[in-house]
């Protein structure tokens, strides 16, 4: 895949972010679109009376001893990564960042995701995550030499909502 690249803070990211344009990515698309139903359908529990598409997708490629700055994805609904080339240790981190709510410390029996204030969920090749796009997430400094991932965003059309609880909306 010839695409033209630009810096990203510690890594590369394409400048084209719409590859699933491209015919030779068709059925990429094809497969991450499927598991954004699956995720829609399964995790959230949504009818088909709403629609998720792929808005944008691109690649990010990370050199040894790169990195990839904590963000989250505004204007879209969930996020994915495909890993493409990984090695020991890839993933991402989710970190919570807080929202005005009070936080409390107690001791603990044990941590887990709920108490945590991060998660890391690692990653190998052909792995593809997809997560809440609010979600803030950040990759630790890269020991592999050229990882290369596979992101996108999502956004929702169809209705939403109901109108018995006054929130319909349609998009």
């Amino acid at each position: 895949l010839s695409t033209t690249a630009r810096r990203n803070g510690g890594n590369s990211v394409t400048s084209d972010t719409y590859i699933f344009r491209r015919e030779e990515l068709a059925d990429i698309a094809e497969f991450c679109a499927e598991a954004v139903r699956s995720v829609m359908r399964y995790a959230y529990g949504a009818t088909e009376d709403v629609s998720v598409h792929i808005t944008q997708a691109w690649l990010t490629h990370t050199d040894m001893g790169g990195f990839h700055h904590m963000h989250h994805h505004p204007n879209s609904l969930l996020s994915g990564v495909l890993y493409i080339k990984t090695s020991d240790g890839d993933g991402i981190n989710f970190v919570k960042v807080a929202t005005g709510d009070a936080s409390f410390r107690y001791k603990l029996l044990e941590q887990t995701v709920f108490n945590s204030d991060s998660e890391r969920a690692e990653a190998t090749e052909g792995t593809l995550l997809i997560f809440p796009s609010s979600l803030w997430h950040t990759v630790y400094k890269s020991n592999t030499d050229g990882r290369i991932s596979l992101s996108f965003n999502t956004f929702m059309t169809g209705a939403l909502g109901n109108p018995e609880y006054y929130h319909e909306l349609f998009i």
